[in-house]
């Protein structure tokens, strides 16, 4: 972002990127419980803008770690039995919709890990060393990843413990470590072409896709 503040407190519209993504998941019915995962550095604030705008469904506000792996995986273990569904979201993700997070939670009832999806309009394809193209990908078959994935709570536990027992730390997609060890297939569910992860300034212009309104028709 070249900013010089941290994504996740840049404003947007009211508030800040990372209050927006909390705000999404505490006022959703569907969530009992929440755990932030913060960069060590901004855990103070954190915890006070927790408290200013009385976000009581956040219990545990957890320093994360180097990676986003190792951040994935203090929550998770934070976790206890009884949390039998767990998601894990991008606070980068804001305009996450009550809708994406319901459809999420309502697969878990059958499955053991997914993930929301949206089609790519792009053509894609594979290049070599060179940056030469190698081939083209099959489009219909290619599928974006977004955020919130959701997990039975004892199948990210234990792909975060075989991870961490084969010294393997550089999986940047949960779903992706519960495949790599066979523990579980991945159902997928739609997921929301504006749920996009603020990564550029461009991504920031208008503040605020949710003035369009609450755009998820699939609650």
């Amino acid at each position: 972002m070249n900013t010089g503040v941290p994504k996740q407190l840049l404003e947007l519209k009211n508030e800040s990127i990372l209050e927006s993504s909390i705000r999404k998941f505490h006022e959703h019915p569907g969530i009992d419980e929440i755990f932030i995962v913060s960069h060590p550095d901004l855990m103070e604030i954190t915890r006070k803008m927790v408290e200013d705008k009385e976000y009581f469904k956040v219990s545990k506000i957890l320093p994360g770690g180097t990676t986003r792996q190792s951040s994935s995986e203090k929550g998770v273990t934070a976790s206890e039995g009884e949390h039998r569904k767990i998601l894990i979201h991008d606070s980068a993700r804001p305009y996450v919709s009550p809708g994406m997070i319901a459809r999420v939670l309502s697969a878990l009832d059958h499955a053991d890990a997914v993930t929301p999806v949206i089609d790519s309009s792009d053509t894609l394809v594979c290049v070599d060393q060179k940056r030469y193209v190698n081939r083209y990908l099959e489009r219909d078959n290619i599928k974006r990843v977004q955020t919130p994935q959701g997990f039975n709570r004892q199948t990210i536990v234990n792909a975060h413990r075989m991870a961490a027992a084969q010294s393997m730390s550089t999986f940047t997609d949960d779903c992706s470590m519960v495949i790599h060890f066979g523990l579980s297939e991945v159902m997928l569910v739609d997921g929301d072409p504006l749920n996009i992860k603020i990564t550029y300034k461009e991504d920031l212009r208008g503040n605020g896709v949710e003035s369009r309104g609450d755009h998820d028709q699939k609650m």
